[in-house]
């Protein structure tokens, strides 16, 4: 059961704290005698506030239902993999710091060991590495849906061409970490800064390309959305779904922060590695933390976690719990029938089910195999004795079949219709069913006049 929201501020509140104690034991500071302040405690500052927020996250997916399956175990992994970077980069910029200034809140702090701190860097390289290619792996889940919808099937492909990309980086950047540290000739001055920057540099263009892409279509929904607000439906559409606008403008937002966050940083990282100008490399630094941040505040609007759910938003994702446990439990149960034929014939009906998208599609051709049909006037007997049926009669089979071309279909969803209804309203309340609408008016009014 999920926790109360003053239970689960307390948890927050406490894990924050807990995190922050440790970071402080390890750091090489004297927090008793006071802090001080430099560009590198300032970086130091950022990763903690980084490591608060996604485990904050990890608290949240915790107790929280609404990300399930395939998706909760890459956010999961996501997450974790932030918490770590964000823990091993915070200890690594307060050693930093003190290496850059001995006596920073310490009078008896010496210099660590500078090997150690570029081989943390290092670590950090295929932990960020693995973390950024999952966030990317959530987004493009959400860009082949969206796509799809939209039609923009080559949008879709080019983000999976870049996400494989950065696949196929991140194997070879893992590779090298290992060799790296199984070498133990190797110079860890030269190799870890390279690598370190060379990955840095590849993944934040590759990612700025991906929310780039992801941009082109999340802005149809945008504008689709602002149009909603100012046509006649704009209260039904608020009331059923409270709160769609200003989520589909802060995934937009998210997107383009993400975007130039990762661009400037690379830039920024591009000119350190290079030249090795201590200020540039510093920004660089700052702005890797605020990138680290960026990600996970777009993970967290990508996967609906800062969306507060309503009362029927809930009801229905726990039926749907129900209804998959039950339908577990009879698929464990069920046997087959000792007599051939019937069986033969019960799995050929369980099997004449037909995706929504195929009504849709035999909806649009309605006006080329019926010129005078009308949706205010036809109903579903008409197009069953005008349509369906000669259409299906060559074949003698059920119109499913031949709308599925032969290829046997289990159904996710039984429709019981009156055949004296408008064929127009079927078609809307199952578009409606489908999206999670409450009513299908809206629905039907775009399927008569767009």
């Amino acid at each position: 059961a999920m926790l109360p929201s003053k239970s689960r501020l307390g948890v927050l509140v406490v894990v924050a704290f807990l995190l922050g104690a440790g970071v402080a034991v390890a750091t090489p500071w004297d927090w008793g005698s006071g802090f001080g302040w430099s560009l590198s405690s300032f970086v130091f500052m950022l990763h903690v506030a980084s490591m608060l927020l996604s485990g904050s996250a990890l608290v949240f997916l915790l107790w929280n239902r609404k990300v399930r399956g395939r998706r909760s175990l890459m956010v999961a992994l996501f997450v974790l993999g932030q918490v770590v970077l964000a823990l091993v980069q915070a200890l690594v910029w307060s050693f930093r710091a003190a290496y850059d200034s001995p006596h920073l809140g310490c009078t008896e702090c010496d210099p660590p060991p500078h090997d150690d701190v570029k081989a943390l860097l290092g670590f950090s390289v295929p932990v960020a590495t693995l973390s950024n290619l999952l966030t990317d792996a959530i987004l493009l889940e959400r860009i082949h849906v969206l796509g799809g919808i939209l039609e923009r099937l080559h949008v879709v492909c080019c983000a999976r061409c870049l996400w494989r990309a950065e696949a196929f980086f991140a194997v070879i950047c893992c590779v090298m970490i290992l060799r790296m540290w199984t070498d133990v000739d190797s110079d860890l001055d030269n190799m870890i800064p390279i690598i370190s920057g060379t990955g840095s540099i590849f993944f934040q263009v590759l990612r700025a390309l991906l929310c780039i892409v992801a941009l082109r279509l999340f802005l149809v929904p945008v504008r689709s959305l602002r149009t909603a607000a100012r046509s006649e439906w704009a209260s039904e559409l608020e009331e059923s779904h409270p709160g769609l606008q200003a989520t589909a403008n802060l995934e937009f937002v998210a997107l383009v922060v993400n975007a130039s966050v990762s661009l400037t940083s690379a830039s920024c990282i591009w000119y350190s590695v290079l030249f090795g100008w201590t200020d540039i490399e510093i920004a660089a630094w700052v702005l890797v933390a605020l990138d680290s941040i960026s990600n996970i505040g777009l993970m967290m609007v990508m996967t609906g976690m800062l969306h507060r759910d309503t009362q029927r938003e809930r009801a229905m994702r726990d039926a749907e719990l129900r209804r998959q446990h039950r339908h577990e439990e009879m698929c464990a149960a069920y046997q087959k029938d000792a007599d051939g034929g019937w069986q033969e014939m019960v799995e050929d009906l369980a099997s004449r089910g037909f995706t929504l998208e195929q009504l849709l599609a035999f909806y649009k051709t309605l006006p080329d195999v019926m010129p005078h049909y009308d949706p205010g006037v036809h109903r579903t007997r008409d197009i069953v004795r005008q349509v369906i049926i000669p259409h299906s009669s060559d074949q003698k089979c059920a119109y499913a079949v031949k709308m599925m071309g032969g290829i046997p279909t289990r159904p996710g969803k039984m429709v019981t219709h009156n055949w004296s209804n408008l064929f127009r309203d079927l078609v809307a309340a199952i578009v409606a069913d489908a999206l999670h609408e409450q009513c299908f008016l809206m629905i039907a009014a775009l399927l008569e006049r767009d």
